[in-house]
């Protein structure tokens, strides 16, 4: 989930080159339409973690790891991940990368986070 199209055009044909299957979301509500017409083939979602409307990309990720406990997951932001650990608010489980990040280290968050999934599909 990304809502910048340029990012998540960017990303999108970078994974597709990569191998994998991607299906795009610009904010939380398109994000989970495609998660409850084919959430059962998604294993990790990559997400922006300030999003607008009314969800933020690590609350969509925590709703949907509700439904499925080992759903990959990356938060990626512009921001430090400190500004996302407020008091009173459990850990982030899942990766957290600073954008920009290298080619490298997205694809080795994606390798680390199927592991958890076991599998290829990826919502962004």
């Amino acid at each position: 989930m990304e809502d910048d199209l340029a990012v998540r055009f960017f990303i999108r044909v970078l994974l597709e080159q990569l191998g994998h299957r991607v299906y795009e979301a610009s904010n939380a509500n398109e994000a989970l339409q495609v998660w409850n017409s084919i959430g059962s083939s998604i294993n990790l979602l990559l997400t922006d973690a300030i999003m607008p409307g009314s969800k933020t990309g690590r609350q969509l990720a925590e709703e949907l790891r509700h439904q499925r406990p080992n759903l990959g997951v990356i938060l990626m932001s512009g921001y430090q991940s400190g500004r996302f650990d407020s008091v009173g608010e459990p850990e982030f489980i899942g990766t957290f990368l600073h954008k920009p990040c290298s080619i490298d280290d997205l694809k080795e968050a994606i390798k680390q986070q199927l592991d958890v999934a076991d599998s290829s599909a990826i919502a962004i």
